[in-house]
């Protein structure tokens, strides 16, 4: 962090990352409090990007798989109000300038030490905004809109994707393609949208059913479990397929 400000706000981030070190949780209570913390610090760490906060974002890394486990996070992420409101902060960090500049970086660029770091974050990101998605309801017209809001950003994910496919490879490679981790994850998070029926009109217009005939007709080409994710995201939502068809 440069100035002076910068300074004293990391080093104020780092004191209260370390308190999490020695946390002591038992009951279920006590894991949700503690859980919901370290998201909301998490979350002010990632407003910094990894160079004005470097040792910020590696704590926040080391912690991460320790306070899922810790927290009981499967549990945890059960209770409506923490899967909605631990969804929509992650989506939000997601939509930051420099994590969405990771997002669009090639495979060279993403070894480049400056954004080494990122990986792990966004692993994590994307981990917990899929693996909390099924806990909570759309019915409302605020949530909706919420994903209606980052409709760029849904597209940047698939775009992601897009650019894994067998067909932008440099190589010509005719089986085993990988799609890699974080397109994984993508694909995932994406399952769960299209399961909620309600948001199947913003899928439709980031062409999320275009693009999943596409991807399938390349898929003898992918390893089997990439294979598999596509072929559950085309099955998991036949009212998306049907408007595809008309």
């Amino acid at each position: 962090m440069a100035d002076d400000n910068q300074l004293s706000t990391g080093h104020s981030l780092i004191s209260r990352l370390e308190q999490f070190k020695t946390l002591s949780v038992k009951t279920r209570e006590s894991k949700q409090i503690a859980w919901l913390q370290f998201m909301s610090l998490w979350c002010e760490v990632l407003q910094f990007s990894s160079s004005d906060a470097l040792s910020c974002y590696e704590e926040c890394a080391r912690l991460l798989p320790i306070l899922i486990q810790k927290t009981d996070f499967y549990t945890l992420r059960k209770v409506i109000y923490v899967a909605r409101e631990n969804c929509f902060a992650c989506i939000t960090q997601l939509n930051q300038p420099h994590i969405k500049n990771y997002l669009l970086t090639n495979r060279e660029q993403q070894e480049l030490p400056e954004n080494q770091i990122y990986y792990k974050h966004v692993y994590y990101l994307l981990l917990i905004a899929s693996q909390t998605l099924p806990f909570f309801p759309f019915e409302t017209i605020e949530n909706q809109q919420f994903i209606g809001n980052h409709i760029e950003l849904l597209i940047l994910l698939l775009e992601r994707v897009e650019t894994a496919m067998p067909e932008h490879s440099l190589s010509t490679i005719q089986k085993d393609h990988t799609l890699g981790i974080l397109n994984r994850r993508i694909l995932s998070f994406f399952w769960n949208l299209s399961d909620k029926t309600v948001l199947i009109p913003i899928l439709l217009k980031c062409d999320l059913a275009k693009r999943v005939v596409r991807w399938l007709s390349q898929a003898p080409m992918i390893i089997d479990k990439d294979r598999r994710r596509l072929s559950v995201l085309f099955t998991i939502s036949p009212v998306m397929m049907m408007e595809l068809m008309n």
